[in-house]
């Protein structure tokens, strides 16, 4: 009867349901960014289930015209990482540094997805989160002039002027 009772009680108050909706991604960074310029990512996912998360596989999806911070060759479309198990209500946090172009005044979205494993299930959870950010000021400027107007068959010139925004070289264009 004892027993019962307190099964009764935990299976009523939620202490053996683990769900998705009691783990939280918190994604800390800048509102805006300069193009061409290295920014920070704070991730942090929250265990407020009652038991301990396994093999956090985290992933990050960058926007095109994102590249590695330590190779401005390689692009960086998606970033992995596992994570040390998170016990219940503790904290896995990383940081993630990227490099992002694009035009100026674009919105760009970075999405955060992990998937997660407890004990005694076989079940695969998952959860995403996504993070939006302002690209305040592109790296280069280009303007182009030429004639208003050109008839079939005439030769033209164009003038084109780049301008750099950039703190630092812009390499391979």
């Amino acid at each position: 009867l004892i027993a019962s009772g307190i099964g009764a009680y935990l299976y009523f108050n939620g202490a053996n349901v683990v769900s998705p909706d009691n783990v939280d991604i918190t994604i800390n960074g800048p509102l805006s960014v300069s193009g061409g310029e290295q920014v920070s990512f704070e991730v942090q996912i929250a265990n407020e289930n009652n038991i301990e998360l396994q093999n956090v596989d985290m992933s990050v999806d960058f926007p095109s015209g994102t590249v590695d911070p330590t190779d401005s060759l390689k692009e960086l479309k998606n970033y992995r990482e596992v994570i040390p198990n998170i016990i219940p209500g503790g904290i896995g946090q990383k940081t993630i540094k990227a490099v992002l172009y694009g035009e100026e005044n674009s919105k760009r979205t970075i999405k955060v997805s992990i998937e997660y494993k407890v004990t005694g299930s076989n079940a695969t959870f998952q959860k995403e989160k996504t993070f939006d950010l302002l690209i305040s000021s592109a790296p280069l400027n280009l303007s182009v002039s030429s004639f208003k107007e050109v008839n079939s068959g005439q030769e033209f010139e164009m003038a084109i002027m780049m301008n750099s925004n950039s703190k630092e070289t812009i390499k391979n264009l």
